[in-house]
């Protein structure tokens, strides 16, 4: 079968995920960005920029947030303005990162052999 959309980047993607609604999907990728597409269409909706690599990027369960892993630290983007409401560095990159069911707390595993909680 063949793809419906081919979702480009300027570098590898690393990261990929629906946002809960299905409406929207978000990627991370080695050119800095992370990116908004609308799902059925595969129109870009936002660029994120970063200082390096986007490792992991995580809609929170309600999909009103977006967190994102990467180089230069953890973001939280509110997914309606697309502000960063917070941000989060580490000693080393993070690489991955993933909400609590409640979506009032984010985990960021880190290249400094740390996992953190943020709230």
């Amino acid at each position: 079968q063949e793809a419906s959309h081919h979702l480009l980047h300027g570098g590898w993607v690393r990261a990929v995920a629906w946002s809960p609604d299905g409406a929207r999907v978000a990627t991370g990728a080695a050119d800095g960005l992370a990116r908004v597409f609308e799902a059925t269409s595969g129109d870009e909706q936002m660029t994120l920029e970063h200082a390096g690599t986007v490792w992991s990027v995580v809609w929170s369960p309600t999909g009103e947030y977006l967190a994102t892993g990467s180089d230069d630290g953890c973001r939280i983007f509110h997914s309606a303005s697309w502000v960063v409401v917070a941000s989060f560095g580490a000693a080393g990159f993070v690489r991955s990162v993933s909400w609590n069911p409640d979506g009032d707390a984010v985990i960021a595993a880190c290249d400094d052999c740390f996992v953190r909680v943020f709230r």
